[in-house]
């Protein structure tokens, strides 16, 4: 089999966005895209499934679809939802080929295990995550995969899962090559030290707020009482926010001199006031600009742009599964 597809990437719907989530997942396909290369990206509902109700999920889904097209994403873009028959497919053929044991190995999902529930409670759908993310990859047949290295160990698994797949079935499934990027990871506002996440709304700007919400959110971030790693973790958190959400509608000498104060603020010269103020004015003009664009966006608009992914995608998906099936159960000739 040849590679289909040469950048891809999922995105999970579960709520409303923040802005670590549109930094991490949305931004860096913007940026891919400017360099002119364009990432297939697929809406995980299944994934999403697994520890969220199913029912909202799709709701989610929909919204993160029309913010995919507010911020100006221009690669193709499908429900993975609407190849549930194929992605299942695949994962059925693979599952035999992984322990439970090596499954769980795998960071993420212990993570996931530890936040969501203990491990003698976890359901069978949360274990098998890797597996089902493994047979999306597979479904796709992408040259590469952009990732951090978070999600490195997934990808891993998935090349484990393909060559194992190969020399049991006599089969030729290629595999995708991890192109590394420097993961984005933007902290609570709170000073809590940990990710910015819709499980610590106090410390997160969401893509929903307004933009008087979020300018207030970012002046009232905490800080440090002086100088000292925190900071600058603090200074350069907000640089992490605001940089990349002003390097599309702000002059870049209003950044340059944004980078520049932060400096002197973390050397203890005065102005942590304003450097906030001028992130919140960024963020802000950012909100304001992709909720007008979100509002204008209708669901049949929504609803068009899926269908467009759906049909893209759809010979790749038939052509993966029948494929793998047909190795699977012998029928290859």
């Amino acid at each position: 089999m040849n590679y289909a597809v040469e950048s891809f990437t999922g995105a999970r719907p579960t709520a409303d966005l923040t802005l670590g989530n549109y930094l991490g997942a949305i931004d860096p396909v913007l940026t891919r895209e400017a360099a002119g290369e364009k990432t297939a990206i697929f809406l995980a509902d299944l994934h999403a499934a697994t520890t969220h109700d199913p029912r909202k999920v799709v709701g989610h889904s929909i919204e993160l679809a029309r913010t995919l097209i507010a911020a100006d994403v221009q690669s193709e873009i499908y429900s993975q939802r609407d190849f549930t028959k194929e992605v299942m497919a695949v994962e059925l053929a693979i599952r035999g080929l992984v322990s439970t044991a090596r499954l769980l190995r795998l960071p993420t999902l212990k993570d996931k295990i530890k936040n969501n529930e203990n491990l003698d409670n976890a359901n069978t759908a949360l274990l098998l995550y890797p597996v089902t993310m493994a047979a999306d990859i597979i479904l796709a047949r992408p040259r590469a995969v952009p990732t951090g290295k978070d999600q490195l160990p997934h990808l891993e698994i998935t090349n484990e899962i393909i060559r194992k797949f190969n020399r049991a079935f006599d089969a030729s499934l290629p595999a995708p090559a991890a192109r590394e990027v420097e993961p984005v990871n933007i902290m609570s506002l709170d000073g809590s030290g940990t990710k910015m996440s819709k499980t610590l709304p106090r410390g997160a700007v969401f893509l929903s707020d307004t933009p008087d919400v979020a300018h207030k959110k970012i002046v009232r971030a905490r800080t440090a009482s002086g100088p000292g790693p925190e900071m600058n973790e603090a200074i350069d958190n907000m640089l992490a926010i605001a940089l990349p959400l002003g390097r599309r509608g702000v002059d870049l000498a209003v950044l340059s001199e944004l980078t520049e104060l932060g400096e002197r603020v973390k050397q203890g010269e005065p102005g942590a006031g304003n450097f906030k103020g001028v992130v919140g004015d960024i963020v802000a003009a950012f909100l304001r600009d992709i909720n007008e664009r979100r509002e204008s966006i209708s669901d049949a608009d929504v609803a068009d742009r899926l269908a467009r992914g759906r049909e893209w995608f759809a010979p790749t998906a038939s052509e993966t599964a029948e494929y793998v099936e047909s190795h699977f159960w012998g029928d290859a000739q």
